[in-house]
C-alpha cells in the first residue's frame, strides 16, 4: 500500500454568534415635528425602526450643530426621506455600543432640520452580559503534553463588559494553580488574573474594553498547572457560547490539491470532504477541537 502524506489545514475553531436569540424591534414615528415616542429602552441587538408619518424629517445621533459633538456623534444617520412611505431601521449592536459609547448608553439624536423646533429624542440600551465555554486539555497547551487531567469551564463577561466570572470543574491531581490567560489557541500565553484553586476553580477578572475584545474573540484561555506540568498541566481556550455553528477547512497534498473522500472528525460529528478536499462540520458547538482526518491508504497529519 502506497502512503502519501496529506495535510489537514484546520485544526481548531471559536465561532459563535454575537445577535441575540430574541431581539426585539421598536417602531418610532416621525410627525411634524416630534418623534413618538420620543425616548425608548431597548436591549442590546434590538432595532428601532423609524417610519415616516409626514415627510422631510431624519433622525441624526449625536449634539444637534452648533453643539460640541459627541463621541456617538453620527452613529446612525437616517437621512432625510424623498417619499412617503419611507421607513429605515437601526440596529444597536454589541460594535456599535463598544466602538461609538454613550454616557449611560443613551443615544440622544436630533431632526436637521427641526431641532430648533424641539425635535429631538434618545434611544437607552441595556448592555447583556455573554456566556463562554471552555473545555480544558492538555493538547491545547504550548507544548501539549500528555496528561490526562481535564476541565469543563463556564464563565460571564458582564454587560458593561468590565468584569468576566468563570467557574471550573477539573481532574487535574495535585494542581498547583489556575489563571486566565492571554493569547490565540497555539500562542503562548500571558497572565491576565490568578483564580482561586480548590475543588472547583472559581474567581472574577477586571477587563478592560481591549481586554474584553480580545475575549469576545477568543484571545483568552484558562490554564491549570500541577506539580508535575508547573508551566500547565491543561489549558482550555474560551469561546462564546453558541449552537449550530459549523467547521470548515480542507484536506491537501503539500502541492496543494484537494482530496476527497476523507472522514474529518472533531470527535463528536464527521463531515467527507469534496472533490476539492474542502469540508464542513455542521451542528457544533462553539469551542476548540483537535480535527482527525482519515481516509484508507493515506496518512493525514494536521499541518
Amino acid at each position: 500500500m502506497r502512503f502519501v502524506v496529506a495535510v489537514l489545514s484546520i485544526l481548531a475553531v471559536h465561532l459563535c454568534t454575537a445577535v441575540p436569540l430574541f431581539a426585539e424591534t421598536h417602531v418610532v414615528k416621525l410627525y411634524d415635528f416630534y418623534y413618538e415616542p420620543k425616548d425608548v429602552s431597548i436591549t442590546q441587538g434590538d432595532t428601532v425602526r423609524y417610519e415616516w408619518v409626514d415627510a422631510f424629517h431624519d433622525s441624526v445621533a449625536g449634539n444637534p450643530p452648533g453643539l460640541t459633538a459627541l463621541p456617538y456623534q453620527n452613529a446612525f444617520n437616517t437621512g432625510l426621506d424623498d417619499t412617503l412611505p419611507f421607513v429605515r431601521e437601526v440596529v444597536f449592536t454589541r460594535d456599535m455600543l463598544v466602538n461609538l459609547p454613550a454616557p449611560n448608553n443613551r443615544y440622544d439624536y436630533y431632526c436637521t432640520p427641526h431641532f430648533t423646533s424641539g425635535m429631538v429624542g434618545s434611544v437607552t440600551v441595556t448592555r447583556t452580559a455573554q456566556e463562554f465555554t471552555a473545555t480544558a486539555a492538555a493538547w491545547q497547551v504550548v507544548p501539549p503534553n500528555n496528561s490526562a487531567g481535564g476541565a469543563e469551564c463556564s464563565g460571564t463577561l458582564n454587560g458593561e463588559e468590565t468584569e468576566f466570572s468563570i467557574n471550573c470543574q477539573h481532574t487535574v491531581s495535585n494542581a498547583t494553580s489556575a489563571a486566565l490567560y492571554e493569547g490565540f489557541l497555539g500562542e503562548e500565553a500571558t497572565k491576565i488574573c490568578d483564580l482561586d484553586l480548590g475543588n472547583t476553580i472559581s474567581g472574577t477578572c477586571t477587563l478592560t474594553q481591549d481586554q474584553a475584545n480580545k475575549l469576545y474573540d477568543g484571545r483568552y484561555s484558562v490554564i491549570v498547572a500541577s506539580a508535575s506540568f508547573p508551566e500547565g498541566e491543561v489549558r482550555g481556550q474560551l469561546a462564546r457560547s453558541s449552537v449550530n455553528r459549523s467547521i470548515s477547512g480542507k484536506v491537501e497534498f503539500l502541492d496543494g490539491a484537494g482530496l476527497s473522500g476523507v472522514t474529518v472528525s472533531n470527535g463528536s460529528r464527521n463531515a467527507v470532504t469534496a472533490s476539492d478536499g474542502t469540508f464542513t462540520i455542521t451542528g457544533v458547538s462553539s469551542g476548540a477541537y483537535q480535527l482527525t482526518a482519515t481516509r484508507n491508504g493515506y496518512v493525514i497529519v494536521p499541518d
